[in-house]
């Protein structure tokens, strides 16, 4: 993986909002993968890294950013929420 992201919020271009949880590589070809989550619906999604920090110019104000900005880190309680929900639940 290039860098951690992992436990870090960022902004789509559309405007959502999404923490990511896992860094991971796919089982054919190992290409790079981020696993994320909605924080607004709580839906969990994967995507290629490659298309995750690629540039785009359709941010609202036209200028050209990343797919995803990050905007703040999760205190590590808060992950520990999200990637520990089976021991939550217990």
């Amino acid at each position: 993986m290039t860098r951690d992201i992992r436990g870090k919020q960022f902004r789509h271009f559309k405007g959502g909002r999404y923490v990511v949880l896992h860094l991971a590589k796919h089982s054919e070809g190992e290409t790079e993968q981020v696993v994320y989550l909605s924080l607004d619906y709580g839906t969990i999604w994967v995507r290629r890294l490659s298309e995750w920090e690629e540039p785009t110019n359709r941010w609202p104000d036209g200028v050209t950013r990343s797919r995803f900005v990050l905007e703040s880190e999760l205190p590590k309680n808060v992950l520990d929420l999200f990637l520990n929900v089976d021991e939550a639940a217990g």
